[in-house]
């Protein structure tokens, strides 16, 4: 069986940013400026899994950034 590593890689990734989104909202870590806690960040819209607003288009999952030089924090509901 052949392994898809770029499938892999996006997994992982996905997998870490949720650590520390869950990190952050226990208060272990500071906030980082990532697009999953940012406002313009939107999932699952519009049939894509990562969208943003900002950008107005939808986010590969290699996209997601961990240091977003346009991130504005939202607010928790």
């Amino acid at each position: 069986r052949r392994l898809d590593i770029g499938c892999e890689k996006e997994q992982l990734l996905l997998t870490l940013l949720e650590i520390i989104r869950q990190l952050q909202r226990r208060g272990v870590i500071a906030v980082q400026r990532m697009c999953f806690q940012c406002v313009h960040y939107r999932a699952r819209h519009d049939g894509h899994a990562h969208y943003c607003n900002l950008m107005g288009e939808p986010l590969h999952t290699a996209a997601l950034r961990m240091d977003c030089p346009e991130f504005e924090e939202a607010v928790e509901k």
